[in-house]
């Protein structure tokens, strides 16, 4: 004994160290986690510290932890119920959340390290310190560091009180959205450990949890590194200490937050952030910008504004990358300045300078336009060296400020703003003529110049409604043509005072015969002019003395006498001249030049150029070629001839003045010139040099546009240049390129073998119907096929671009193009607005791409249901690359159409209403053509088709099965989100994942296959194991529901569950069916072998049974000869269907297959003809049919007897027992019985295979009246 007890000892020494795997028991006793209450299962019934102790139900509670805490080796959440763990605090140990509920953590907890597989971690206010209420640290989760391992996208962790999270955190490599989440209250989540990790597609989201909450997140780290393709600021707001807090530098920031409280939005949390030039900022809705009272917050990156952006805090914001999209800016306090002294920097959205102490400043070093709207009572500062262009119809009522360079107002603006140059210069005018009025409340100047212009009928003018206030700089009187002499030009209307006379200088007036005085008035309401003396000449071109144009060769006729030109003179160019090749020399401003010249061709040449706003006129039907850099602002008009632009070399300018063309323009240079003129008429424009002619002006031409030689470019990278509606046509021979980053649209016809370029960020726009046959070569934008002839018979090349199809609503377009893809993935095609359910197919070859590279074929680049189909028809297509479809439905009729077998496909999340369709019949998708799931409903649909997927199928979003066809899937797919059947049949062949998102079968889909789905599934249509005959596995629960269809196949009567007949093999099964709406087993006998009518049990599911009662199901055969019965039964962890031959009676009511199945009883008479079944069993009736009047006993007199005579039938026998009971009333009765032979009174008939006829011979001596009937009883009842 002794050693038994020694060993007993041991035992008990031993067990304290020996850690135990525990799992709680929410059916236990109490809610405690402590060291004595009984609440756990596995190891043992009560915790130990040092057990790894696991959470696993399917519900979740609230567990209230000791008070004096607990030390678990591990605590590990797999279930997907949500729990609290309260109370005392978790003194160590790992902790890994799985399962998809929330972890709710409020106690001060010290886990060494933190994993987050799946589901939710949320931070309360209860683990929040006294100390951390003023800035300490999360306790819940430790100190350790915090990885997330998930491949779904889920919100890990949220947040429920302010303070600061120490942890390192590791961010997942899959591709999927991570969101932190807060609550509201304005309260503020500091990450200050080391963010690593992370994906360059994935979305790291930001959410308040409540759309009006004020809560931020605040990123404090500068050695942060974690990759993401953007944070998405969803509610709340995103604070920062530096741009290296927000991880990779290509990390972009979504701004869609909907909130202008406060606290939300995108906020700089020090000075001197400068966000960098790879970050991209995206403004979608509502959302605050918030400098605080920092100075130096910049955004060096591109920023897109859709929404309206808020801008708050005193600081100032530098806005130094490219601005786009048409949203708003609204200056709420501090200063707005776009661009930092160079050359970058810009905005296209609408701004509110929203109060008197807000500014919008301009801080650049060359020329930019700003084209929006400026609104609101703020000011308006130009601070660069550059020039500042205000286009738009302005509102805004604020002072105007210049301290350098140039502010040209080519727009309006408000009447009360007030003017104060500092530096510079202020000059306005309207966009297409210099000459201007301007009005503003008043103008004080201490340094540079207000700028006027004066032309020959028109001049500028200010109006001030009040003082003019000068204590230095002056004002410049710019001259454009000649003005006419002798006439006050009113240049400035002040209604108050004029404080000192600023100097008033010339331009254009050098070298010509005219001077020019002032007259500044005097006291209030008075007006500052000039005034123009002299006489301008009237010259005519002899070229006597040479071939000189300068202000000294005397090569003029003025009234017949030789003479010199002179700035401001009217000059003419004849016939008649001694030569035609003037060579010009310095800066000359004539008031306007005639070519009348009709035989001979004039060049001009020389390193002069003809300037300001004089007038060009072509009239004599001759050739005028420029040959020289002009800098002319005023009208070209040719009437008759030709004005050619160079002459074969890389000279030959006009300047910038509009041309108005009824003849002939010709460019005709060997390099690359920009033509930034305006054209109308209806003359010809032919491109003939060899280089390329870049036009920047609007060519509102109606004549012919002939591309003969080099190229014709349409803008060069911004918004101007166009060709428009009006050209006759458009031939192009050698190149047509348009280069703009706004649309543009050609509409006239193109036609010729020449090529099509597009370059620009811009879409172009082809409306007309098209002949030309040269490749197009997409390289940025996007080109817009109006109709299916807009690319005519052209070969397209992608080599950064995007191609739209613009087709009618509903309509179905074939496009028979070859296509080539570029080497770096993108999005290539571009659908219509999501609802016009229009059908794209591309029938020509697609070629090109690279391997590892994502194109997306299908997008509309609008959100909504998308209705829009894209139909990929050539099996000779061979292109490299992922496929992605993003918005809209991808349909392929071969799998060669989807390229190379290697190209795998991606589903993305925002398509609501497109899919991945199969287009014919029984396409096979290659094994190594792998399917991503991108998010939200991804359907794909088999159509009416059958088709298989042999490649695996993963990713973050629901599969979703749609059409009526069969989809067969052998592969795995590893996607955890929810999936669906819609309408047809899925066969799965191979493993699905585990996973606690259901797969759902709905009305009237079908769920078959012989593979392994490791997750619940919910039939609510039909279930079909097998491919055929076979088992499908369910590694959890299955489901039937209400009205569902269990397809239960029988190939061989005599065979084994999974060859012989189908089965369900399932964790558990429950059936929820109803009484109301029953769960049908639809049993197939139509290719079943070896048969015999003989009981038998079919284990049709194993696993958990739940749910099954007498009236919650029902079967039903096809093709099965059988007349026995099937029913339902629970046998332990089996779900049987079990066939009993029965007994004669019943397998006759069973024959008959239209007498429903409660309606078989032996009592039952369904054809109301008064003959119950048993007794229409026995005379040999049909239960369906009327016939108990035909069927019935007869009797006839025979003497002194009465024969009783009916037909048996011959099975009867077997199972009833018959007697014909006969007497003088109703109470007593004489039996007769009937039995297999004749004897006594009883005489029977054998009819072989027919029924038999029983006579019963009834003595009626003594008897007159006589009653007889027969009495059948069925044996056993």
């Amino acid at each position: 004994m002794k050693p038994s007890r020694l060993f007993f000892c041991f035992l008990l020494s031993a067990s304290p160290s020996m850690a135990a795997s525990v799992t709680w028991n929410e059916a236990g006793p109490t809610n405690n986690w402590n060291t004595t209450d009984a609440n756990w299962t596995g190891g043992a019934s009560v915790f130990t510290n040092g057990d790894s102790a696991t959470f696993g139900a399917a519900t979740g509670e609230t567990v209230t932890v000791d008070a004096a805490g607990v030390t678990p080796a591990s605590t590990a959440i797999t279930g997907n119920g949500s729990y609290t763990l309260s109370g005392g605090s978790i003194l160590g140990g790992t902790l890994a959340k799985g399962g998809t509920g929330t972890l709710t953590l409020s106690a001060a907890n010290s886990f060494s390290s933190v994993g987050i597989s799946s589901g939710t971690l949320s931070q309360t206010t209860g683990a929040i310190s006294t100390a951390l209420v003023s800035g300490g640290n999360y306790t819940a989760l430790g100190a350790g560091p915090i990885s997330f391992t998930y491949t779904a996208g889920i919100t890990p962790l949220f947040f429920g009180a302010t303070g600061t999270l120490t942890n390192a955190i590791t961010l997942p490599t899959a591709n999927v959205e991570t969101r932190f989440s807060g609550s509201a209250g304005g309260r503020i989540t500091t990450f200050s450990g080391l963010i690593t990790g992370g994906n360059a597609s994935a979305t790291l989201r930001l959410d308040n949890n409540t759309a009006a909450g004020v809560g931020r997140f605040k990123f404090t780290n500068a050695s942060n590194t974690f990759t993401m393709s953007r944070f998405l600021i969803n509610r709340g707001g995103l604070e920062f200490t530096s741009d290296g807090a927000l991880g990779n530098a290509n990390n972009d920031l979504t701004l869609d937050v909907t909130n202008t409280a406060d606290g939300t939005g995108l906020i700089f949390g020090a000075d001197n952030i400068t966000l960098n030039s790879a970050r991209a900022v995206t403004v979608a809705t509502t959302t605050v910008i918030n400098t605080q009272a920092f100075t130096g917050s910049r955004i060096d990156g591109p920023m897109t504004v859709t929404g309206q952006t808020i801008k708050t805090g005193t600081g100032n914001l530098i806005l130094n990358g490219t601005g786009s999209g048409t949203g708003g800016l609204q200056i709420n306090a501090g200063t707005v300045q776009v661009g930092n002294g160079g050359t970058t920097g810009s905005i296209t959205t609408p701004v509110n300078a929203n109060g008197a102490a807000t500014t919008l400043s301009f801080n650049r070093s060359d020329a930019v336009t700003y084209g929006a709207v400026l609104s609101g009572t703020g000011s308006l500062v130009q601070s660069g060296t550059g020039t500042l262009t205000l286009s738009a119809a302005n509102t805004f009522t604020g002072a105007t400020t210049v301290n350098a360079g140039t502010l040209n107002v080519t727009g309006s603006s408000a009447a009360a703003g007030t003017i104060a140059i500092n530096g510079g210069t202020f000059k306005f005018g309207a966009a297409a003529d210099p000459i201007g009025t301007y009005t503003a409340a008043s103008l004080t100047q201490s340094a540079g110049n207000l700028s006027l212009d004066v032309s020959a009928g028109s001049k500028d003018t200010l109006n001030l409604t009040g003082n003019y206030t000068t204590t230095g700089g002056g004002i410049m009187v710019n001259v454009l043509a000649a003005p006419n002499v002798g006439v006050p030009y009113n240049l400035v209307n002040y209604t108050g005072t004029l404080s000192a006379h600023p100097p008033v200088t010339f331009t254009g007036l050098g070298g010509s015969r005219l001077a020019g005085t002032v007259d500044y008035g005097t006291g209030t309401n008075s007006v500052i002019s000039v005034t123009f003396n002299g006489v301008i000449g009237n010259l005519v071109w002899t070229g006597a003395n040479g071939t000189s144009w300068d202000t000294t060769a005397q090569n003029w006729l003025n009234g017949g006498s030789g003479d010199a030109f002179f700035q401001q003179d009217a000059v003419f160019f004849d016939d008649s001249a001694s030569n035609f090749t003037p060579v010009l020399s310095g800066t000359l401003q004539p008031s306007s030049v005639v070519f009348s010249n009709a035989s001979n061709t004039y060049t001009l040449s020389g390193s002069g150029s003809l300037d300001g706003n004089g007038t060009l006129s072509i009239t004599g039907g001759g050739t005028v070629v420029v040959n020289n850099t002009n800098t002319l602002t005023g009208q070209t008009t040719i009437t008759a001839g030709i004005l050619q632009i160079g002459n074969g070399g890389t000279s030959g300018s006009l300047g910038t003045g509009p041309v108005a063309n009824n003849a002939s323009l010709v460019f005709n240079r060997s390099d690359t010139a920009v033509f930034p003129n305006s054209v109308t008429g209806s003359g010809t424009i032919t491109q003939s040099g060899t280089g390329t002619t870049v036009l920047t002006g609007d060519i509102n031409s109606s004549g012919f546009i002939w591309v003969a030689t080099g190229a014709l470019q349409v803008g060069n990278g911004g918004t101007t240049g166009s060709i428009g509606a009006n050209p006759s046509s458009l031939q192009v021979d050698t190149s047509l390129i348009v280069n703009r980053s706004s649309a543009t649209t050609i509409a006239a016809p193109i036609s010729g073998a020449g090529t099509l370029t597009k370059l620009g960020a811009g879409a172009l726009t082809l409306s007309g119907t098209n002949t030309f046959t040269g490749a197009t070569t997409i390289t940025a934008g996007s080109v817009v096929m109006a109709n299916p002839d807009a690319l005519a018979g052209s070969p397209v090349v992608f080599n950064g671009g995007q191609l739209a199809f613009n087709f009618g609503n509903g309509t179905t377009t074939t496009v028979s193009h070859d296509f080539t893809l570029p080497a770096t993935g993108q999005q290539q095609f571009i659908t219509t607005a999501p609802t016009s359910a229009t059908t794209v197919r591309l029938t020509g070859k697609i070629s090109g791409g690279t391997a590892g590279q994502t194109y997306r074929l299908v997008d509309s680049n609008v959100g909504g249901n998308h209705n829009n189909v894209l139909t990929l028809e050539n099996p000779a297509n061979d292109f490299q690359g992922r496929v992605e479809i993003w918005r809209g439905s991808l349909v392929f009729t071969s799998n060669e159409a989807l390229g190379n077998p290697a190209n795998g496909i991606r589903h993305e999340s925002e398509n609501l209403n497109g899919a991945l369709r199969f287009g014919a019949d029984n396409i096979v998708l290659a094994a190594t053509r792998a399917i991503e799931l991108g998010g939200n409903d991804d359907p794909i649909d088999v159509q009416a088709f059958t088709g298989t997927i042999l490649g695996p199928v993963s990713g973050a979003g629901r599969f979703v099965k749609q059409g009526t066809g069969r989809l067969i899937m052998p592969a795995a797919m590893t996607t955890t989100a929810v999936s669906s059947i819609a309408a047809g049949t899925l066969q799965v062949d191979g493993t699905w994942s585990t996973s606690a998102s259901a797969l759902t079968v709905a009305v009237p889909g079908t769920l078959a296959g012989i593979g392994t789905i490791n997750r619940p599934v919910t039939v609510n249509g039909t279930l079909a194991p097998g491919n055929g005959v076979g088992t499908l596995t369910v590694g959890n629960t299955t489901t039937f529901g209400a009205g569902s269809t269990y397809a239960f196949q029988i190939g061989d009567w005599t065979g084994a569950a999974g060859t012989g007949y189908d089965q369900l093999a399932s964790t558990a099964v429950a059936i929820t069916a109803t009484a109301a709406s029953k769960l049908t087993v639809v049993v197939d006998a139509s290719t079943m072998v070896n048969f015999t009518d003989a009981n038998k049990t079919f284990v049709i599911a194993t696993g958990t049974q739940s749910g099954l009662a007498l009236d919650n199901w029902t079967v039903t055969t096809t093709g099965f000869s059988g007349i026995g019965t099937w029913k339902l039964q629970v046998n332990g962890n089996q779900l049987e269907l079990v066939y009993a031959l029965g007994t004669p009676f019943d397998n006759w009511a069973n024959s008959f297959g239209s007498l429903p199945a409660n309606k078989r009883g032996v009592l039952d008479d369904y054809d109301n003809d008064g003959t119950p079944n048993l007794l229409e069993y026995v005379l040999g009736g049909n239960p369906t049919l009327m016939d108990g009047t035909a069927i019935a006993p007869t009797t006839q007199q025979s003497g002194s007897n009465l024969l009783f005579i009916y037909s048996r039938s011959d099975a009867s026998e077997l199972d009833t027992t018959q007697t014909v009971q006969y007497g003088s009333d109703l109470t007593g009765w004489t039996d007769v019985p009937i039995g297999a032979t004749s004897g006594g009174m009883v005489m029977i008939a054998e009819n072989d295979v027919a029924a038999d006829t029983v006579q019963v011979t009834i003595p009626t001596t003594g008897n007159p009246k006589l009653f007889v009937r027969l009495k059948v009883t069925k044996s056993g009842s």
